[in-house]
């Protein structure tokens, strides 16, 4: 690995982002589930926990772009922003405030919501759109009422994304997001050898003796051997990649029209 300087201009790196970065997590998974029919019981466990864990991962690389656009300014770059944007418990970017601030976007206008994020209201979308195309949906009305729908639709499945991975009120750490650090940090779980399904992602684990050669643990058990829920999760990857992608085209043709 060699450390090396490179310059590039900020749209080059987020459309490089959307077409590659965005699809990186499903298509790990993709390449994962094609080897799923052919292995054992450990090997399809195996899989079930990285088709996990890139889930989970993904639902965070959600709300580090949505923070991303957000604290974008004229003189900042959307990678920069995002190379500073860290989620983690007792930080800047933490559940409790997440959760404060998701709960908070369920009473803003679709308009500011997208204001907030840098990105056009419908006014100024329909401007960056080709007239062919805004004759083709019936006009500027049309197109920006279809450009309104859109939005609020994959902006609620962001919401609901972020929601997903942070949504606690106390502000504590969810039973799926301690899996995903204890899979990344450790690779912390316990297989169930008489349950083919069955793996046991530990939450709170306690000596039983002085000696610690006995433990208690309170485990979640995770049903990760079956294909058609690794593929639903896969599939719901894919649309939020969709969605981030379709942002982030609007966010160029809006900040870097020129």
């Amino acid at each position: 690995m060699v450390i090396q300087k490179i310059n590039k201009r900020d749209k080059e790196l987020v459309e490089q982002y959307k077409e590659f970065n965005l699809a990186h997590r499903y298509i790990i998974c993709e390449a994962c589930l094609k080897s799923f029919d052919f292995g054992n019981i450990a090997v399809r466990k195996s899989i079930g926990i990285e088709v996990m864990f890139q889930y989970i991962g993904m639902l965070e690389d959600t709300a580090m772009i949505y923070y991303a656009l957000k604290e974008k300014s004229m003189h900042k770059s959307f990678l920069g922003s995002l190379s500073k944007v860290f989620i983690q418990e007792n930080r800047e970017y933490n559940s409790k405030k997440i959760y404060n601030e998701i709960e908070e976007l369920e009473k803003v206008s679709i308009e500011d919501f997208l204001t907030n994020l840098n990105l056009p209201p419908p006014k100024e979308a329909v401007k960056l759109v080709e007239a062919s195309h805004v004759n083709k949906l019936g006009g500027q009305e049309k197109a920006q009422e279809q450009y309104k729908k859109e939005t609020t639709e994959i902006l609620k499945n962001i919401k609901n994304a972020i929601g997903n991975r942070f949504k606690d009120k106390k502000g504590k750490q969810l039973h799926l997001v301690k899996i995903y650090n204890k899979i990344k940090h450790g690779s912390i779980f316990v297989n169930d050898e008489t349950n083919e399904e069955s793996v046991y992602f530990p939450i709170k684990i306690e000596d039983l003796d002085k000696q610690g050669k006995e433990v208690h643990m309170e485990a979640y058990n995770l049903i990760c051997n079956k294909k058609e829920t690794l593929q639903n999760l896969v599939n719901q990857m894919k649309i939020l990649s969709d969605n981030l992608k379709h942002l982030l085209n609007i966010f160029c043709l809006y900040n870097y029209s020129s």
